[in-house]
């Protein structure tokens, strides 16, 4: 759209705006033209870059809820847009902005209007919140309509006209039960618990025979309210894939391809956060079948190639496993290649038997050791200096980035692992099959079912993350296909010396933070 029409949608608006005399419609004359010149003309008064004109995917949604408000239908409308592609903008910012001035426009309202808008946690909530105070801050609606702020702060927005915005944490200790709302708008529903959605923030509307929004994304986890109504077809859901988005914006499309080159277009996150399906839900980690299908090439006792090393630490009835990964070469996948365990927590024995070994791999780059506990530290300070130990607590946001890059890495056959007729090779297929998963909000945690063990798990788990960080982090590793990308097989680590300087240019800093090496 031109600057000039914008200034025309603007004079227009302005015109019915009158401040002296502000334009009322009975509800039946309202049109979604209303609504897309309302935002527009709002946004060039307030002075944005560029004025928002809301694109067909977001309109549609977006009327969907002011014509269930105005005429007070009690729709449950369910919205899916793929991650970055304006949700936030388009429903908690310019819509609630257009619904806040109903008091003034409609005659349906002269009472006021009530709007809830509900995160998982107060900081969803606040950056909706924030969203739709970016809109208040153009003072169109001051300057326009002669509608005032009353109250603003980090709770509520209170205006002239009547009309109440609350901000509140849907979380399951937040007292929410106090408000009546004309609409709920609850943002990240997908992470929203059943309970507070139906037995908390529904009956706010019942009164008023209010509207509700459900506005997320898909999960790995496919239950939950806002999962069963995501799969109900009909007018009230509406969906916008990283396709549709793209249409719209070439920079938004640039942005997709360099995400579906850095998760692979079948990683579960890809296909959740942009082509918005819900990947099938797997309760063990991985299935045989995919792990076996990477079950390729030999045993590694010792090789001047550079590797990267795991070591997950036991405690007594454990086992202390370490897992040893040859790096990607010019034409090979990173291939697992050794395992050891010891049984039992005798540090001293664990480490000369561990500097034995690693003395067999004089390329070592890094050995990313579990430090969560305390037995982990304790072997990392009596390994000699010439091993180049990373210390990596397992922390659950450090778990859920380590899990998750490693399942990305088994949908993408990334890797291979000794196909030999070993105990330990029997151990890490039990244990890579048995270990289950579960999501806590938007964090995969990973643990072995009662009684079994993870620990073969954890240690290839842990030398992974030590791959990715070095190797691939920031670089685009897969093409459209799913297949590695012919830049990622190119890269091919140059001869180091025996102690190898961890800060090569080539390397790339992992992104939960650098490892603290000793």
């Amino acid at each position: 759209m031109s600057a000039e029409n914008e200034k025309e949608i603007l004079k227009r608006v302005a015109d019915d705006c009158s401040t002296g005399e502000p334009f009322r419609l009975d509800k039946q004359e309202f049109h979604p033209d209303h609504l897309t010149d309302f935002v527009i003309a709002a946004t060039t008064y307030g002075g944005f870059k560029k004025p928002l004109e809301l694109r067909d995917y977001q309109m549609k949604p977006a009327w969907k809820v002011v014509d269930s408000v105005l005429f007070r239908r009690g729709f449950e409308i369910v919205i899916m847009f793929a991650r970055q592609s304006g949700k936030t903008t388009s429903i908690s910012g310019a819509t609630n902005f257009f619904l806040s001035a109903l008091p003034t426009i409609s005659r349906e309202f002269d009472g006021g209007i009530r709007i809830g808008i509900f995160g998982p946690k107060k900081e969803q909530a606040d950056y909706a919140f924030d969203m739709y105070k970016l809109f208040l801050q153009t003072n169109f609606l001051h300057d326009y309509l002669g509608i005032k702020e009353i109250l603003n702060n980090t709770r509520q927005v209170r205006l002239s006209n009547g009309a109440v915005i609350y901000c509140e944490s849907a979380s399951k200790n937040a007292s929410i039960e106090r408000f009546t709302l004309d609409f709920a708008d609850i943002e990240e529903a997908q992470n929203v618990e059943d309970t507070r959605i139906l037995n908390s923030i529904y009956p706010m509307c019942s009164s008023t025979n209010g509207t509700r929004a459900l506005i997320g994304t898909p999960t790995v986890d496919r239950s939950g309210y806002f999962y069963q109504m995501s799969q109900r077809a009909g007018p009230n859901t509406f969906r916008a894939d990283w396709r549709e988005c793209a249409r719209y914006s070439k920079y938004y499309e640039s942005y997709i391809k360099k995400e579906m080159k850095r998760h692979g277009p079948n990683s579960d996150y890809f296909k959740s956060q942009y082509n918005l399906e819900w990947p099938v839900s797997n309760v063990n980690f991985c299935t045989l079948e995919e792990l076996t299908a990477l079950r390729h090439g030999p045993e590694l006792n010792g090789t001047e190639d550079p590797c990267v090393g795991g070591l997950d630490t036991a405690r007594i009835t454990d086992e202390t496993v370490l897992t040893i990964v040859r790096a990607p070469m010019r034409h090979d996948k990173p291939h697992l290649g050794f395992w050891a365990s010891w049984l039992g927590d005798d540090t001293k024995v664990q480490a000369k038997d561990i500097t034995q070994i690693l003395s067999n791999f004089p390329n070592l780059q890094l050995l990313n050791v579990d430090t969560l506990h305390g037995i982990g530290h304790g072997i990392a300070d009596l390994l000699p200096s010439n091993i180049p130990v990373a210390r990596y607590p397992m922390e659950p946001y450090r778990q859920s980035v380590m899990w998750q890059t490693l399942r990305e890495a088994i949908v993408n056959q990334q890797f291979t692992y000794a196909d030999v007729q070993d105990t330990n090779r029997y151990k890490f297929e039990e244990q890579m099959t048995s270990i289950r998963t579960k999501y806590i909000g938007d964090r995969l945690k990973v643990e072995a079912p009662s009684g079994r063990h993870d620990d073969y798990a954890d240690s290839f788990a842990l030398a992974w993350m030590g791959i990715a960080e070095l190797y691939y982090m920031g670089d685009a590793i897969y093409d459209s296909t799913g297949k590695a990308s012919k830049s990622s097989e190119k890269r091919e680590p140059s001869p180091s010396p025996k102690r190898p300087s961890l800060k090569k240019p080539h390397l790339k800093k992992p992104k939960i933070g650098k490892p603290r090496i000793r």
